[in-house]
């Protein structure tokens, strides 16, 4: 009776032992996967952010007559001249795709000058020439600069809490008027921990994404 005790006393223990073991394996599983779908989350939200951003911008620099660099105090942005005629195909209020006015006797596009659609970072009031992470949209009707009331709230915020594009930390560009092109660069960063101020990545774990594209605006014979 003595030694079936002890023989049960010895498997136990190995059980609990193995038992350790198994779970001990599991939580180190556990962690690594966790770690890696933090690192896969952060690289591909830097990735989405840079990507999606480009692609506004692609879309009006192709579709402009002119476009040119304005700065105010240390904030660079772009400004494009758009046809007059065009299709809000988003349904937001403003003209997302543009179209030639008319075409001359000659064959010659003819195109009427419309608004003036521009893109910077600023704060939350998105008033161009204010620093800030937030990229912007706005829009005028003449060459003057955009205050915060031309600012376009819809494309900058999803929702009253939530940004279109919170991982932006910078936007640049360049124009080169004798090829009718645009030069411009989304930088954006996701942090692998809980979420800072974009920007200060340097400081954190984080994944930054930078996406540079060349586009030609299109329409620039009137």
């Amino acid at each position: 009776m003595h030694k079936k005790a002890a023989f049960t006393l010895v498997e136990m223990t190995l059980v609990l032992a193995l038992t350790a073991l198994v779970v001990g394996v599991m939580t180190v599983l556990y962690g690594f996967t966790m770690e890696r779908l933090a690192h896969a989350t952060a690289d591909f939200a830097a990735t989405d952010d840079a990507f999606l951003a480009a692609n506004d911008i692609g879309k009006v620099v192709s579709g402009a007559y002119s476009c040119t660099t304005v700065t105010s105090g240390s904030v660079t942005g772009l400004k494009c001249t758009m046809p007059v005629t065009g299709t809000d195909k988003d349904g937001d209020g403003h003209l997302d795709s543009w179209t030639l006015g008319s075409v001359s006797r000659r064959g010659l596009e003819e195109i009427g000058l419309g608004k003036r659609d521009w893109f910077y970072l600023s704060n939350s009031t998105g008033a161009f020439g204010t620093m800030g992470a937030i990229l912007w949209k706005a829009e005028r009707t003449d060459d003057l600069n955009p205050t915060s009331t031309d600012a376009i709230s819809k494309y900058a915020n999803l929702t009253s809490s939530q940004l279109r594009y919170p991982f932006i930390s910078n936007v640049a560009f360049s124009v080169n008027a004798a090829t009718h092109t645009v030069t411009y660069t989304v930088t954006s960063g996701s942090l692998i921990r809980a979420a800072r101020t974009p920007g200060t990545e340097a400081s954190n774990v984080s994944y930054t994404h930078v996406e540079t594209r060349t586009s030609y605006w299109k329409y620039w014979r009137k």
